[in-house]
């Protein structure tokens, strides 16, 4: 989390080429692997997470123009092909986004431009589509409590028969 926050919030001070960025991610992502979900697992907990290597293909590989394919692969690489049993994607138009985080001190990230957040949403419907096995797709124009609501009744009848 700590290199992540550091891309996040104090890039203004120095710059990151867009391949420096990808593996700064994954760097902190491995880190996380070896910290946090991998003694989690050792210990048959269930594991959430709100951003994995998804984000690393969607934001760089597609926005960042580093190439879908190949960041999928330094991904699968730094993660050891450890891969989620289920992604939720939440949807929304990138105009509707900004309007979300008005008011507030955006980070290097909500900072980008249009074009940025259309690529960011182009590559997580690519990844939708490419393990629609894996990914469901929200409608994130939705209340929090409407989507929490429908993911938890997802989670609960994939894996607990509910």
């Amino acid at each position: 989390m700590a290199l992540r926050n550091f891309v996040l919030h104090t890039r203004d001070q120095i710059h990151l080429s867009p391949t420096a960025e990808l593996f700064t991610y994954l760097a902190d992502r491995t880190q996380h692997i070896d910290e946090v979900i991998l003694p989690g697992l050792a210990e048959k907990k269930v594991i959430l997470s709100d951003r994995y290597y998804d984000s690393s293909i969607a934001y760089q590989g597609e926005a960042r123009g580093l190439g879908f394919d190949w960041v999928e692969e330094c991904c699968v690489l730094a993660t050891r092909g450890l891969a989620p049993d289920l992604t939720f994607y939440l949807d929304l138009a990138p105009e509707l986004g900004f309007e979300r985080f008005r008011g507030r001190k955006p980070d290097h990230i909500e900072q980008q431009k249009l074009s940025f957040h259309e690529g960011v949403r182009r590559g997580y419907q690519k990844l939708a589509a490419k393990y629609p096995e894996r990914f469901v797709t929200l409608d994130a124009r939705r209340t929090a409590n409407e989507l929490s609501s429908e993911a938890l009744a997802i989670i609960n009848k994939r894996f607990f028969n509910g």
